[in-house]
C-alpha cells in the first residue's frame, strides 16, 4: 500500500499473484478463466492494468473476496481534496438556493406592487399601500 494510504493497482496485482501462488493457479489457467491472454494476467499481476468489471466479478468469486478488494482506493490526500470540493459544492448550492429564494420573493413583491399600481379604485389603493407600510413597520419592530 502506498504511503498515502491508497490501495494501488500494484497492491491489487500483488495480492492476486500471491493468491495464485498459494493456490497453485498458473498464469495460463487464470487467463483462460478470465477469458484473456496470459500477458494480460501478467499485466494484472504487476499493476500495469486494472481488472475490468467482469474480471473483478470472476476474481471476487474465485478468491472469495469482496469486489471492492479489486478496486483502487483514494489516498488520504485525495480524500481530503474530495472533501474540500464537496464542501465547496455544498456552499455554492446553499448560495444558489438562497439567491433562488430571494428571486422568488422579489418576483412576488413585484407582482404585488404591479397589482396595487393597476388598481383603479384610489381608496382601495390607498388602503393597500397603508397596510404594506404598517406590515413593514411591524416586521422591523419584531426583528
Amino acid at each position: 500500500m502506498d504511503p498515502g494510504g491508497a490501495r494501488t493497482s500494484a497492491d491489487i496485482g500483488k495480492d492476486i499473484r500471491q493468491w495464485c501462488f498459494m493456490n497453485k493457479v498458473k498464469q495460463r489457467q487464470l487467463a483462460d478463466l478470465l477469458g484473456v491472454e496470459a500477458r494480460t494476467v501478467r499485466r494484472l499481476w504487476y499493476g500495469e492494468r486494472a481488472p475490468s468489471e467482469r474480471e473483478i466479478r470472476i476474481l471476487s468469486k474465485l478468491m472469495q473476496k469482496p469486489a471492492d478488494f479489486f478496486i483502487e482506493t483514494c489516498s488520504i490526500e485525495e480524500e481530503e481534496r474530495i472533501q474540500r470540493l464537496q464542501s465547496e459544492i455544498k456552499s455554492k448550492n446553499h448560495i444558489i438556493r438562497y439567491l433562488s429564494e430571494n428571486d422568488k420573493l422579489d418576483r412576488r413583491l413585484e407582482a404585488a406592487v404591479e397589482q396595487i399600481s393597476n388598481e383603479e379604485n384610489t381608496e382601495l389603493k390607498e388602503i393597500l399601500i397603508q397596510q404594506i407600510e404598517l406590515a413593514v413597520k411591524a416586521a422591523r419592530i419584531t426583528k
